[in-house]
């Protein structure tokens, strides 16, 4: 284990540089890959499925607007704050639901669910990265005790590396991994305290059009 954790230092130190103003080595440089970088997308999404499910996700594939319907009626009866990122045909479809981007923060604290789209996933972790901007508000993805984070299914890269690249410029970013959960000193695990109890990712292939 010692040999191990100074081998992976020493690396880390070698291509450390002083911070003069100089650029930052690039990740390639200084990450080592786990995942194969030829992964098929049908690799992707298996592997994805297995972690995110593995830290406590639900899934909902294939997922299209019907199938979401029918699960809000049963699971997560109430009201409902989505994203402005979704259409309009979602607002009409779902009832009680309204834009997160008008409702007040009250409403959304009292909403039963909040449903984003999110603009990536990593295979590797089984996370999900959900970058806010206009009309996509974090507090969507925090607030209610449920969160349908709405998926593409070609947007799932291998590991981090590949997330840095493609979704790491914004400044608001929530990397999900798993429902919101935290252990006392008896390791009793407690899902909810710091955000949503159930974290579903709903994968649609783009070519349904959602």
């Amino acid at each position: 284990m010692n040999d191990a954790r100074e081998k992976i230092l020493a690396g880390v130190r070698s291509k450390s540089r002083p911070l003069n103003g100089d650029s930052p080595p690039p990740l390639d440089e200084v990450v080592v890959r786990v995942e194969p970088t030829g992964a098929s997308p049908e690799d992707l999404l298996k592997r994805f499925i297995e972690r995110w499910t593995a830290v406590g996700g639900e899934i909902l594939y294939p997922a299209d607007l019907p199938l979401i319907c029918d699960w809000i009626a049963r699971e997560a009866p109430g009201m409902v704050v989505l994203d402005d990122d979704l259409p309009q045909t979602w607002l009409e479809a779902i009832p009680g639901s309204c834009r997160a981007s008008l409702a007040l923060n009250h409403r959304i604290f009292a909403a039963g669910l909040g449903i984003t789209t999110v603009q990536g996933a990593i295979a590797e972790t089984g996370t999900l990265i959900l970058t806010a901007a206009h009309g996509r508000a974090r507090l969507a993805s925090l607030a209610p005790p449920i969160h349908l984070a709405v998926l593409r299914r070609d947007a799932i890269v291998p590991d981090l590396l590949d997330a840095c690249g493609q979704f790491g410029a914004g400044a608001a970013t929530v990397w999900i991994t798993g429902p919101s959960k935290t252990a006392d000193i008896e390791g009793i695990i407690v899902r909810g305290v710091h955000g949503p109890r159930r974290v579903v990712a709903a994968i649609i292939d783009p070519k349904s059009g959602g």
